[in-house]
């Protein structure tokens, strides 16, 4: 496999979907990584798990440790 190849063809491909002169094939985006928010004590609270399909929604109240 010549992975220069398949990027230029995956980009080519992509194009075409978005521009419209492409029909019949989805696309669907993906997070590469885990997206979260650093909390008091270091732990991290995961908001996005990696390889989620983009556009997500998800709810989380989360307040400050100290005023101000």
């Amino acid at each position: 496999m010549n992975y220069d190849e398949a990027v230029a063809k995956g980009a080519a491909i992509y194009g075409s979907v978005l521009s419209g002169n492409l029909s019949g094939i989805s696309l669907i985006d993906f997070t590469p990584f885990n997206i979260g928010i650093e909390v008091e004590g270091g732990s991290i609270i995961k908001l996005i798990q990696k390889n989620q399909a983009i556009p997500y929604s998800k709810s989380i109240n989360i307040t400050t440790s100290v005023d101000n």
